[in-house]
């Protein structure tokens, strides 16, 4: 599951760069920035939650 988050974090970085470097338009250019920051942020959820279980498992 850690795995995918940080798959997640690279994704929705690599969706920010891309926008930003390639959409002339700023309505489109902010959309796509947010949806990368959206998509970053599920990862970083993701990651926290994955976090929270192991770690909960090894002590436990």
């Amino acid at each position: 599951m850690r795995f995918v988050a940080l798959l997640l974090l690279l994704a929705g970085w690599s969706i920010v760069l891309a926008a930003l470097a390639l959409l002339p338009s700023p309505a489109a250019r902010t959309g796509f920035v947010l949806a990368g920051v959206g998509v970053e942020l599920l990862g970083l959820v993701l990651l926290a939650h994955a976090h929270r279980v192991l770690g909960g498992e090894e002590q436990g």
